[in-house]
């Protein structure tokens, strides 16, 4: 083989904020995911999970792929977002509130699994991984995808500018301490691989992939999210300052300012 989500802002931020950080995360990482996806197999007449579903593009891709004789499952711990996607009454499409730190899920019952930036923000991350493996039917796939915040020491490689580059390195410094901070697990992205293999999936892969996006761009809407939503516990921690933090964002508004996105860890497996 060759993006939801649950993003780094809070479900309790205002809807259009959170509308249009989905979408610039749809737009930036949809062709990768439906290629790992395509990859799989999926034929219709297939029953498919999308975990953390976000704004829906990915399941109501599925939708189309899984045809009338399949069946689509969208979650969501918040389907605010998701209404869109409800409303299109498509009759294999169902959208549900779930969360998969918690609640339970029909085992054995999925041909295919998918969760784009869902379990790196869930404390009870292994439990869930258990949950989803479990939920799969015999020979059906698993598709994890999430970010990787560290795995690049130099993330500044694009930037010119001395004094921008240190802003951009205080940046990406500050925000893995902030995510280490509300229980992110550090690694957990890259040893997805590991993860899968351990649970007994095979033909297990992996890839990484590191985007270099521009401002005004839908890469920088995506930056800018993870950077307002963790704002307050950044500036409350000394990380870095709020005047920094506007001298940043008026860089993601410069077009001819480049950096560079986390790595997005995407690995596959099958159940035996």
């Amino acid at each position: 083989m060759s993006g939801t989500v649950s993003p780094p802002i809070s479900n309790a931020a205002p809807p259009t904020a959170r509308k249009f950080a989905l979408e610039s995360l749809e737009r930036t990482y949809d062709p990768a995911t439906v290629g790992y996806l395509e990859a799989t197999g999926l034929v219709a007449g297939g029953r498919y999970l999308e975990v953390g579903a976000g704004g829906g593009s990915i399941a109501r891709w599925l939708a189309q792929r899984a045809g009338p004789d399949g069946h689509v499952v969208a979650t969501d711990i918040d389907p605010h977002c998701l209404a869109g996607l409800a409303a299109l009454n498509l009759p294999n499409l169902e959208v549900q509130r779930h969360d998969v730190a918690e609640d339970d899920l029909p085992e054995q019952s999925f041909d295919l699994i998918h969760a784009r930036l869902v379990l790196i923000h869930v404390s009870k991350r292994q439990e869930a991984l258990v949950r989803l493996v479990a939920a799969l039917k015999p020979g059906g796939w698993l598709v994890i995808e999430d970010f990787d915040h560290v795995l690049v020491e130099d993330r500044t490689f694009p930037v010119r500018n001395v004094v921008q580059r240190a802003l951009l390195q205080k940046m990406v410094s500050a925000l893995p301490q902030v995510l280490w901070a509300r229980g992110h697990e550090t690694g957990w992205a890259r040893k997805l691989h590991l993860r899968l293999r351990e649970h007994g999936l095979a033909e297990v892969g992996m890839e990484g992939r590191l985007l270099v996006a521009r401002g005004t761009s839908a890469g920088a809407w995506i930056v800018r999210a993870f950077f307002e939503g963790t704002r307050a516990e950044a500036v409350a921690a000394g990380l870095v300052t709020d005047q920094e933090l506007d001298t940043f964002f008026a860089l993601l508004d410069d077009p001819e300012f480049t950096f560079t996105l986390p790595i997005m860890m995407s690995a596959w497996g099958r159940r035996p």
